[in-house]
This record gives C-alpha cells, sequence and structure tokens, in this order.
C-alpha cells in the first residue's frame, strides 16, 4: 500500500463545518478514498474511524461509516464513475489490482446443527491439554510458548495506544488488552498516511497465527438487528431460538470453534471479557490462497471477517480489557495446546522455559 497523497491528506482536513449534510458528504469523499489504498475491510474502517475521530467537525458514528464502506467501495472501484480524488491509471483504479475476498453468506442451518452438538464453553476447557481449571498462567508464559525466541510483538494498552518491541523487552503483559497475532517484522512501518508507526501494515510480518473470533448477538426491541454485525443475516434471530433452549452465546462460540479445529490446529481460545470468543489457529508459512478458503468457511459459519487482517488487534490472552469498567475485565484462556506448535530448535546452551510445554 502506497503513503496518501497531498491531494488527499488535504481532503482530510478539509471538513466542512457542521451543519447540514456536509460532514457526511466529506465522510464518504474519505472512504473513496481510503478504499482506493485499503485492501481488506477491517483496515478501511479502522483507517476511516481514526481520520473521522480525529478531523470531523462533529460526530459520525460508526454505523454511519459501515453502511457507506460498499458504495465507497464500488466508486473506488470504477464501478460508479469518477468520484472525488480519484485517479486512474491504464483504464482501471489505483486499488483495482487488489481487492477483499468476496465473503459468503452465512448458513444457519450448518451453524446449528454445529452448536447443538457442542461442546459447550465448559466441556471445551476441559479438553485443554493444558489444565486451565485451576488457574491462569501469566500472559508472558502464553507468549513464550506462542512465540519462541524473541520476535518483535506489537501490543497495546488500548486501540491507539500501542508498541512494537521484542517479546523480551514488554515483562509482565497482563494489564494488556490487545497483540497483534504475529510477529512484526521492524519496528515501524509506513502508514497510509505517510507516516511512521508501530503498528501498521507495513511493518507487519507473515502470519503466524489467524485468529476466528465468534460474536453472536440475538436480536431484542431495542436491537432487531442483533448488534450490526449479524444484521440482516438471519443469525441474530438464531441466536435468539438457541439461547431459549439453554445454549449460550460463549457455548455457541465453543462449538464453532471445536468445528473448525478438524481443519487447523487449534492453539488457543481466548475470552475477548466481552461476548465472544477468539480462537487462534496456527497457521505458520500456509499460503494465502488456502487461509482464505478456511476463512472463508468460517466466515459462513458467522465468524468476524475483520480478524483477517494480519495486522488486526486480538485480546491479549490473560491481558486486561479495561473499556468502560473501572476494574477491568480477565481476558481469560479457556483452551491451550501449544504441542501442535512445531518446536524450533534451540541450542542446548539456551535457557529455555517449560512451564507451558
Amino acid at each position: 500500500m502506497s503513503p496518501l497523497s497531498a491531494k488527499d491528506l488535504k481532503l482530510i482536513h478539509a471538513c466542512p463545518p457542521p451543519g447540514g449534510d456536509g460532514v457526511y458528504r466529506w465522510t464518504f469523499k474519505v472512504l473513496c478514498m481510503l478504499a482506493r489504498h485499503t485492501p481488506f475491510e477491517s483496515e478501511l474502517f479502522d483507517e476511516a474511524r481514526r481520520l473521522i475521530s480525529r478531523y470531523a467537525t462533529k460526530s459520525v458514528s460508526d454505523q454511519k461509516i459501515r453502511s457507506q464502506i460498499p458504495n465507497a467501495r464500488r466508486y473506488a472501484s470504477g464501478q460508479g464513475g469518477a468520484r472525488h480524488g480519484e485517479r486512474k491509471s491504464g483504464g482501471s483504479t489505483y486499488h483495482s489490482a487488489r481487492r477483499s475476498p468476496e465473503w459468503p453468506p452465512a448458513d444457519l442451518a450448518a451453524i446449528e446443527r454445529i452448536v447443538r452438538q457442542g461442546p459447550a464453553l465448559a466441556e471445551l476447557t476441559r479438553r485443554s491439554p493444558i489444565p486451565l481449571d485451576g488457574g491462569a498462567f501469566p500472559t508472558a508464559a502464553y507468549l513464550e510458548a506462542l512465540f519462541p525466541g524473541d520476535p518483535l510483538l506489537c501490543c497495546a494498552w488500548a486501540k491507539y495506544n500501542f508498541k512494537t518491541m521484542h517479546r523480551s523487552a514488554w515483562g509482565d503483559l497482563g494489564g494488556m488488552q490487545f497483540i497483534v497475532p504475529s510477529p512484526m517484522s521492524k519496528i515501524q512501518g509506513r502508514t497510509l498516511e505517510g507516516k511512521m508507526s508501530h503498528h501498521s501494515a507495513d511493518n507487519t510480518g507473515p502470519r503466524r497465527f489467524l485468529v476466528i473470533e465468534f460474536d453472536f448477538k440475538p436480536a431484542t426491541t431495542d436491537n432487531q438487528d442483533g448488534g450490526g454485525v449479524h444484521a440482516c443475516t438471519g443469525i441474530a434471530s438464531l441466536v435468539g431460538r438457541l439461547m431459549a433452549d439453554g445454549i449460550t452465546v460463549l457455548d455457541m462460540c465453543s462449538a464453532l470453534l471445536w468445528h473448525l479445529s478438524k481443519y487447523r490446529p487449534l492453539v488457543m481460545v481466548v475470552h475477548s471479557g466481552g461476548k465472544s470468543l477468539h480462537g487462534w489457529f496456527y497457521c505458520n508459512g500456509e499460503s494465502e490462497a488456502s487461509l482464505e478458503g478456511f476463512m472463508k468457511y468460517a466466515v459462513q459459519l458467522g465468524a468476524d471477517k475483520a480478524t483477517w487482517s494480519p495486522w488486526q488487534f486480538l485480546r491479549m490472552p490473560e491481558g486486561t480489557r479495561t473499556d468502560g469498567t473501572p476494574q477491568g475485565r480477565r481476558q481469560a484462556v479457556h483452551y491451550f495446546n501449544p504441542a501442535v506448535i512445531p518446536r524450533p530448535h534451540i541450542p542446548a546452551s539456551e535457557p529455555t522455559n517449560h512451564q507451558l510445554t
């Protein structure tokens, strides 16, 4: 991805005053511009959310941004005619050579069948090869097993408060919320704005883990679309029926992650501290084409496609979720199987910690 041009940056800084619909028109122009540079939907939203929060002259909701992304993609790919700032080369748009995968619709029958087969969360925890019922290991111990050696890791206290350092320099990470689930290739990389940052696509290394998140919400009288992420898919109604039968949302997530473990090595399951579970699947060395097929199947089962981006922040194992809670909430590990990770050759003179292996 290339840095933003001077013309792009001028657009970002040119939000009109509040009043009327000028801010919303500017928001759409920003989305069209970012869509030319950004191949993944989650990164497009994240970049747009960051820029709009900083430069908009009035508040723009997440829902407003998300609702405009499909049209912005269409215009940026040349299907809706040229728009503000759109650049074309050789008869195609700048972005057309690299696009997000076409994600399949949810298969409600498959989701229900798999969920009813289980296992529920309690059973998934019981099946963990490393016993976790008697208490948790510290975050650093998990990361030592997940990322042997001393790679660069990008960790975050909050979404926009992060740093990249070698694992050995981090120390206690139990108070952190997020981590990029693959080592970084360098300490800093260039963002879309052309600035250097500790967290960017440019400094994210090859995938080591593909993380699949399931986060189901039932439809309610206050929220008929089931939380937005499953709007118009029918999943929210299915979730409501399953809950009426005594199956919790976390039980649903557990069953689906266990089902996916038939196709890729499931290393870890982390509770988000909210209502979702993150399954870490080992994938080092696999082709993007192969992983895309696996991710599409997960999305078909209701997974959040945002975690497809390699640089996406995910919940830190045994970290602390701090948003809106004075004490924070534990991001508990419910399943851990480091044996499926190939062990690197370690010289005999190098000390090791076998606590989790």
